[in-house]
């Protein structure tokens, strides 16, 4: 590759820049910049990771490199990089979620093993790797077994809430046929 393309090429910042005991969001931040350096510059022709995977990375590296607890070390991850790219507050709520399943779900649970040799940007590196190969459907079902299939893990609508409903459907069965329908086969359904 020749030198003007290599000069074009974004550098990860140096870690130098961050103290040996950097906090918890100075580290994210530096983190957050390495993740920068390495996101594709020309978004159609490659795909980067999504926000919801670089959480989960940062999570885990946070983790491993400052002893933070997940909670922490996930809402730190959340904001960095909710800053650093002007997510809005609905996608940083989505992300976190999914990320918080990533962890929860899809990583073996295990924070990576600690070297002292391991440099900081190969660790991110690996971390980023790892989770990239996390496929979402495994998380959703592996989700779906833990909690039972209840989706969301919110509980099953109460008697009242139910009752609301077929209140409202029989409201509306004399305007609408499709109502008429469903009413007239919830009666057949309690009546057999």
């Amino acid at each position: 590759m020749p030198d003007a393309a290599l000069a074009r090429i974004p550098r990860a910042p140096p870690l130098e820049g961050v103290a040996a005991r950097a906090t918890l969001t100075e580290m994210a931040r530096w983190a957050c910049a390495v993740l920068d350096a390495d996101r594709p510059r020309n978004q159609a022709t490659a795909r980067s990771a999504s926000w919801a995977r670089q959480m989960a990375a940062l999570t885990l590296f946070l983790e491993h490199r400052l002893a933070a607890p997940r909670e922490k070390a996930l809402a730190i991850a959340a904001r960095e990089i909710a800053l650093r790219w002007a997510l809005t507050p609905g996608s940083v709520k989505k992300n976190r979620s999914e990320a918080r399943a990533i962890l929860d779900f899809g990583w073996d649970g295990a924070p990576p093993k600690p070297h002292s040799a391991v440099q900081p940007n190969d660790l991110l590196h690996d971390l980023v790797a790892g989770i990239a190969v996390i496929r979402l459907a495994d998380i959703r079902r592996r989700r779906a077994a833990a909690l039972r299939g209840v989706r969301g893990g919110r509980p099953a609508a109460t008697q009242m809430r139910v009752l609301t409903l077929v209140r409202r459907l029989r409201a509306e069965a004399d305007t609408n046929p499709a109502c008429a329908q469903e009413v007239e086969a919830i009666r057949m359904e309690l009546a057999g």
